[in-house]
C-alpha cells in the first residue's frame, strides 16, 4: 500500500512533464500549397488563391500555377526598401522580373531583406519557400498589378488549416472573378458606323480587365458576320497585352524567349483578302508595336479566323464571316420551355440549331403562301373590260 502510494506523486510529476515538453515541442514542418492564379475558358483570375494564409515557423510555401497565364511570386524587401523592378528593358524582358533568385532547384530559404523572385511561372510550375523567421509577408505579382498575398508566420505553434479546407477557400475565392468575367462577357455587343456608301465599320474590343478579373476573348464572343467592302476595327481596352493575328503566325517572342519576336510586330496592310495579317503586340497605353488599335477592311467573301498570339491557349480567337450581301439581321432569340428533356449541360449549345429550324420554318411558310397568291391569282375569275 505505501509503495503505491509513493508511486502516485511519480507518476503525476511524470504526466505533468510529459504534457510541457510535448506542448514546448516545435510542431513536424508541413507545406500548403497556394494557387497562383486560376480562371476558366477564356477568363483569368490574377489573384493569390487563398490570398491569406497562416502557417508555423519552419513550414513551407508551394506556390503553384495552375491556369495557363503566366505569373510571378515576389517579394520586395522594406528593410532596405526595394522597387519592383521594370518587366521590361527596351524589347526584352528584364531579368530580375523574367529569372527565379533560387536556382539550386530546391526551396528558397525565405529572407526578409532579400529580394525573392520565382521567375515566370507558366501553366503547371511552381516554387517552394520555406519560412523560418516569425512575421507577416506579402508577396505579389509583376505582371498584374494588385495581384497579392499576405503569409503570416507565427511563433507559437498553432493547428495550420488543411490542405482541404485551403482548397477550399481558393475555389471560392477564384470563382468571384471568374463570375465577374462571365458577366463581362454575356454584356458585350456589337457596334457599327455605316457611311454614305453602305459601308460599315465594325467594333470589337480586345479584351477586359475588371479589377483582378481578365477577359482573353474578343468581344463580342461570337463570330462577326459582315460585308465585303466593310472595315473591323479591334481596340484594346485593357493594361494586359494582346495581338490580332490572322494566318500563320512567327512567334511573338523571340528564339531565346527574352524578348520581342517577329510576331509582335504588325505586318499586312489595311485591306485583307486572306493569309497573314497581325496587328503586333496592343495594349491600352499605345506604347507597345501594335499600338492601341488595329483595322482591316475585308475585299473577299470567305469566313476568317483569328487569334491572340499570347492567350490563344486560354480560347481568346473569334472569327469574320464575310458576306458579299448584307448580313440579314439576326434572329431574336426564343427562350424555350424549360421541360427537362433538352441536351445536358448548360452552354445552351443546341441553342443556333433551335434557331436555323426557326428560320428554315419561316421560309417554308413565306414561298407556301407566295406561290398561293399566285395560284389565286390566276384562277381568279379574268373581269371583262
Amino acid at each position: 500500500m505505501k509503495l503505491k502510494l509513493l508511486l502516485i506523486p511519480v507518476l503525476a510529476l511524470a504526466g505533468i512533464l510529459g504534457v510541457s515538453s510535448y506542448v514546448g515541442a516545435s510542431p513536424v514542418p508541413q507545406t500548403r500549397t497556394i494557387n497562383v492564379g486560376g480562371g476558366g475558358s477564356g477568363i483569368a483570375a490574377n489573384g493569390f488563391f487563398p490570398n491569406l494564409i497562416t502557417i508555423n515557423k519552419g513550414d513551407t510555401i508551394n506556390f503553384l500555377n495552375p491556369y495557363e497565364e503566366l505569373h510571378t511570386v515576389t517579394f520586395l524587401p522594406q528593410d532596405p526598401p526595394t522597387p519592383a523592378p521594370a518587366l521590361l528593358i527596351g524589347p526584352n524582358f528584364n531579368p530580375l522580373a523574367q529569372n527565379p533568385t533560387n536556382t539550386s532547384g530546391g526551396a528558397t530559404d525565405f529572407d526578409a531583406h532579400e529580394y525573392y523572385n520565382s521567375g515566370f511561372l507558366f501553366k503547371g510550375d511552381a516554387d517552394d519557400v520555406t519560412f523560418n523567421l516569425n512575421g507577416s509577408y506579402n508577396f505579389l505579382c509583376l505582371l498584374h498589378p494588385g495581384m497579392e498575398v499576405t503569409v503570416n508566420v507565427v511563433q507559437e505553434p498553432i493547428t495550420i488549416d488543411s490542405q482541404e479546407t485551403i482548397d477550399a477557400l481558393a475555389k471560392t475565392q477564384s470563382a468571384r472573378y471568374i463570375g465577374a468575367g462571365v458577366a463581362i462577357t454575356a454584356a458585350a455587343t456589337t457596334t457599327k458606323v455605316t457611311d454614305s456608301s453602305g459601308a460599315s465599320t465594325w467594333d470589337i474590343a480586345v479584351g477586359a480587365t475588371e479589377g483582378l478579373t481578365d477577359v482573353m476573348l474578343f468581344l463580342p464572343a461570337a463570330p462577326l458576320k459582315i460585308s465585303t467592302g466593310d472595315t473591323v476595327k479591334w481596340t484594346s481596352p485593357t493594361d494586359t497585352p494582346h495581338t490580332v493575328t490572322f494566318g500563320d503566325a512567327p512567334s511573338p517572342l523571340n528564339d531565346t524567349g527574352t524578348g520581342f519576336g517577329a510576331g509582335a510586330f504588325p505586318a499586312g496592310g489595311s485591306t485583307y483578302s486572306g493569309g497573314y495579317a497581325n496587328s503586333g503586340v496592343m495594349d491600352r497605353s499605345g506604347a507597345v508595336p501594335g499600338g492601341s488599335t488595329y483595322s482591316l477592311t475585308f475585299t473577299k467573301a470567305g469566313t476568317y479566323t483569328y487569334v491572340c498570339l499570347l492567350h490563344a491557349d486560354q480560347g481568346m480567337a473569334n472569327s469574320i464571316i464575310v458576306s458579299d450581301s448584307a448580313p440579314p439581321p439576326a434572329p431574336k432569340p426564343i427562350a424555350p420551355p424549360n421541360t427537362g428533356s433538352g441536351p445536358a449541360g448548360t452552354d445552351g449549345s443546341w441553342l443556333p440549331a433551335l434557331l436555323i429550324l426557326g428560320v428554315v420554318g419561316i421560309a417554308f411558310v413565306v414561298t407556301g403562301t407566295r406561290t398561293a397568291l399566285k395560284q389565286k391569282a390566276y384562277l381568279a375569275p379574268k373581269r371583262e373590260a
